[in-house]
């Protein structure tokens, strides 16, 4: 993936990124013009079970329950609540990330509750697509 022109957003004074192209091998394909905001996720609390109140560099905060996302084999071992509770923030893409690599795009925490439902949606397909490979192999 490669995104090109970058700038602020001139109403919010945010910075965004104008462009996403795919490279694919047969060459680029460009997907559209689109805005993304860049959030940064600055720090982050338990406050329940896969529960964190996460903090993002403009001053927000959002109250995030990953439970119904905790499935598939990236999110699955999350479950654990020992191994959900080694969540860190990765200081070079500033976002939380767990030690097997699970993470979040900022923006998509930074937007949880317009994402989730999406995400929600997608992690019962994670789950279908794990069984149904499983059927395969039987």
């Amino acid at each position: 993936m490669k995104f090109s022109e970058s700038g602020t957003d001139a109403v919010t004074g945010k910075a965004v990124l104008s462009k996403l192209k795919f490279t694919r091998a047969l060459g680029a394909h460009e997907v559209g013009v689109m805005n993304h905001e860049i959030h940064r996720v600055v720090s982050f609390e338990k406050v329940a079970p896969f529960t964190l109140r996460v903090g993002f560099d403009n001053g927000t905060s959002q109250v995030i329950d990953f439970g119904p996302v905790l499935t598939g084999e990236l999110y699955g071992p999350l479950q654990d609540p020992s191994f959900f509770h080694r969540v860190r923030i990765d200081s070079e893409v500033h976002t939380l990330i767990w030690p097997n690599g699970a993470d979040f795009d900022p923006a998509t925490l930074h937007n949880w509750p317009e994402c989730a439902p999406t995400l929600k949606a997608l992690a019962e397909t994670w789950d279908f697509t794990k069984q149904s490979t499983n059927r395969e192999i039987s």
